[in-house]
């Protein structure tokens, strides 16, 4: 689905579109909002709750995907 501008359009690609209240899309939501909404990972199609400050001001991301990340770390 095509996602009008945002200030974090990869972010945005992610909504889960399923889960969110209908009335409510990436396009009408602050990027700095701390309301938890759904997404789905684009790496691994996990759906996960996490507010849009988390992952547009701090970065973060799926927490499965992280998860994989630190096991395969090395020590």
């Amino acid at each position: 689905m095509k996602v009008r501008a945002v200030p974090a359009p990869r972010v945005a690609r992610e909504w889960d579109y399923d889960k969110n209240p209908t009335a409510v899309f990436p396009d009408i939501i602050s990027a700095a909002t701390l309301t938890p909404y759904w997404w789905r990972c684009g790496a691994c199609a996990h759906s996960f709750q996490m507010s849009a400050e988390a992952r547009t001001v701090r970065g973060r991301d799926c927490l499965m995907v992280a998860a994989v990340g630190e096991a395969l770390s090395p020590t």
